[in-house]
């Protein structure tokens, strides 16, 4: 699935790639701030309930945990549904849900744009007399009715759209993580041109030679450069 143009093909690798930590799984689920001791205790509730995968970073038992794509859907998934006075086994249940219906849409979708024309990503969902989960539906968005609301306490969860805001908000914090760990250029870092007129830009041709001493040197140009113009626009 294409993202952006300047990203590669979102795939079910990098959904399930587990990079974000506590405070960046929050926010990229748009659950509040990691900060806020209700949020915290929320993702730590679900996920010592083991409802939303993630791993350890490290062996320590103190190890931060590392949390995906996927999981952050989840998280806000879960949110938004025990929001309505649901329980975290319900609100986990259709979370589960929720995220089969991302990997398959990942595989299956050609650009995230058209997510929410799609016509299967409504969920359907029951409780029933104690609050327990009873069941849940995929239906057709152009098929679905009243009707569909079987039981007393019924309700509809719009899986495509919180699935599209969720690959929106990736396509920033995925930029971002790739320029971080070196994958990709930071664009607009090496914009422009330095007083010679050459472009800042290393994978500029221009910026290429067959010696690796003269290329290493070029960078180290450019990085001075961009490393002075730093300063003196932070003085200013």
């Amino acid at each position: 699935m294409k993202l952006a143009r300047h990203l590669p093909d979102l795939t079910v690798d990098e959904l399930n790639r587990y990079w974000l930590n506590p405070i960046q799984v929050c926010d990229l689920a748009a659950i509040g701030q990691h900060r806020d001791p209700k949020v915290r205790r929320f993702l730590g509730n679900v996920s010592d309930a083991k409802m939303l995968p993630f791993r350890k970073s490290g062996p320590a038992k103190t190890a931060p945990r590392l949390y995906s794509l996927k999981s952050a859907t989840m998280l806000r998934t879960m949110r938004e549904v025990s929001a309505s006075g649901r329980g975290y086994e319900f609100a986990g249940a259709i979370a589960d849900k929720v995220a089969t219906i991302m990997t398959d849409m990942v595989e299956s979708v050609s650009h995230h744009d058209q997510v929410r024309e799609q016509d299967q990503w409504l969920i359907v969902y029951a409780a029933l007399w104690n609050g327990s989960f009873a069941f849940f539906e995929l239906v057709k968005r152009r098929d679905f009715s009243i009707s569909y609301l079987k039981a007393y306490d019924s309700s509809v969860f719009d899986a495509g759209a919180l699935i599209q805001e969720a690959l929106n908000a990736y396509i920033g914090a995925w930029g971002r993580d790739r320029v971080d760990r070196g994958v990709d250029i930071d664009q607009c870092r090496y914009a422009g041109y330095d007083d010679e007129g050459r472009p800042l830009d290393p994978t500029d041709p221009s910026n290429f030679s067959d010696d690796p001493v003269e290329r290493a040197r070029r960078r180290l140009e450019i990085e001075e450069y961009i490393a002075k113009r730093d300063e003196e626009e932070g003085a200013k």
